[in-house]
């Protein structure tokens, strides 16, 4: 009697447990084999799987279920010399982890002597995969799959497929077995340097007409981070007292990264030094480095532009050159400047003031039709005896607003020629604190062109 029993049973809101038989009808000395399927609907589900009965040996299982995809297991179950042809039922607990429960089905296999089997044979096929659990994406990945045809048929329609969430894993692959014969099928790839970090699902399937006739496993390949040193690239372009550098950096992680790039540089080219995105400076172990912080995405890349411009010395070099010329070619040939030589105190007060009016041609050619005005606040009067030696005021004049005017009269000033003009002023009060003294200008002529140049102002302070 042959008996086929599919049981699929809801065990709850949250998942799905279902069990196919492919083989359940074997000899002494061949394996029952079934296939369970495990579904998680609302989160990611632990099984483990095994028989307690003792007269049949079965591999524990342990699965792990995403709620994207549902996994599946092949069981094998083969009979032990306590066996003896017959129907027998097999228990088959499923254990949940998390929460804990506990699951029990029954399949039937069916026992029968040699003679009992019918000529026609059905394929049956023993696999294990052998694949790393992890890697990283700059590395080339390895699945080696040990296949054994388990009876008499000469299997020649035969095909291995590899389903995967990362799709270069993708892999249809024909297969010949003779009969009992065992081969290593080897599987090589070389994975997306960006492939991004995580858990990807890998599926392996035996297909005969394109028809599945086993699930041989389904594994989680872990891709690992890799964090390389970005790429760079780097041009220079020379101008007149200008460098320009392009520095193209490019990332090759599999994941965002932030990276620090450093450039040496020296103490007087920091001066002149500005870049796109804008630079840091740091000083470590005694050197300098211009730093960037630069945040690529996977296979992203990015340029950095840097400018060391030293056109500015050249320009203010110009610029001092030019104040220089102009000073010297527009500047007064005569100059003035007034001090005061000799202060006397009364009663804690300035009481008189000696001034000092300095004139000096410091032109190649005399100056002609020279005339000296300078003024005396009306705090104070000008006192007529002037030291020997100087040159008296020409004119003396009182102004309401402006006080006393004073007026020289040269001729003419020689070329590099000094002329000293002294006058003593005494205050109508003694002055408490300070006051202020305008300034003296000087009027002449040369090169038959007029000028007026002006000296300084002072500030008198008891």
């Amino acid at each position: 009697m042959i008996l086929i029993l599919t049981s699929s049973v809801a065990l709850a809101a949250d998942y799905d447990i279902s069990i196919t038989p492919i083989r359940d009808r074997i000899t002494m000395t061949q394996q029952a084999q079934f296939l369970v399927t495990l579904k998680a609907f609302t989160k990611s589900e632990k099984f483990s799987i095994y028989s307690p009965d003792v007269e049949w040996s079965m591999p524990p299982e342990t699965v792990k279920v995403f709620p994207t995809a549902p996994e599946s297991i092949k069981l094998l179950i083969t009979p032990t010399k306590y066996i003896v042809p017959g129907q027998y039922g097999i228990t088959i607990n499923v254990r949940r982890e998390d929460p804990e429960e506990l699951i029990q089905e029954t399949v039937f296999v069916n026992v029968q002597t040699e003679s009992g089997i019918i000529s026609t044979y059905k394929p049956s096929i023993k696999a294990d995969v052998d694949m790393p659990v992890s890697i990283t994406p700059d590395r080339k990945l390895v699945i080696r799959i040990n296949i054994e045809n388990q009876n008499v048929l000469n299997l020649t329609d035969l095909a291995l497929r590899i389903d995967s969430d990362i799709e270069v894993l993708n892999t249809d692959r024909e297969v010949q077995l003779e009969p009992l014969e065992e081969k290593i099928v080897e599987f090589t790839y070389e994975l997306n340097p960006l492939q991004k970090p995580g858990d990807y699902r890998v599926s392996f399937e035996l297909l005969k007409e394109n028809q599945t006739i086993d699930t041989i496993s389904t594994r989680v390949l872990t891709v690992m981070e890799v964090r390389p040193v970005f790429e760079k690239e780097e041009t220079e372009k020379f101008s007149f007292l200008k460098l320009r550098k392009e520095l193209t950096l490019t990332s090759k992680s599999n994941s965002v990264d932030t990276q620090q790039i450093k450039l040496p540089v020296g103490v007087f080219e920091r001066l002149f030094l500005s870049s796109v995105p804008d630079e840091n400076f740091v000083k470590e172990d005694g050197k300098r480095f211009v730093v960037w912080d630069i945040e690529l995405e996977p296979g992203q890349s990015k340029t950095i532009f840097i400018t060391v411009n030293y056109r500015w010395i050249f320009y203010i070099l110009i610029f001092v050159i030019l104040v220089i010329v102009f000073y010297f070619k527009y500047k007064s040939p005569v100059i003035i400047k007034k001090e005061v030589a000799d202060v006397s105190l009364k009663e804690g007060g300035i009481s008189q003031i000696r001034m000092m009016v300095e004139l000096t041609n410091t032109s190649k050619k005399a100056v002609s039709d020279v005339a000296v005005v300078d003024y005396v606040p009306n705090i104070a009067d000008v006192e007529q005896k002037f030291v020997e030696g100087t040159l008296k005021p020409t004119k003396t004049l009182l102004h309401r607003e402006k006080g006393t005017i004073l007026r020289w009269e040269l001729p003419e000033l020689a070329p590099g020629e000094d002329r000293l003009l002294s006058y003593s002023i005494k205050s109508k009060l003694s002055i408490l604190g300070s006051f202020k003294l305008p300034r003296a200008k000087v009027r002449f002529k040369h090169n038959k062109k007029g000028y007026v140049s002006y000296s300084n102002s002072l500030g008198v302070n008891a």
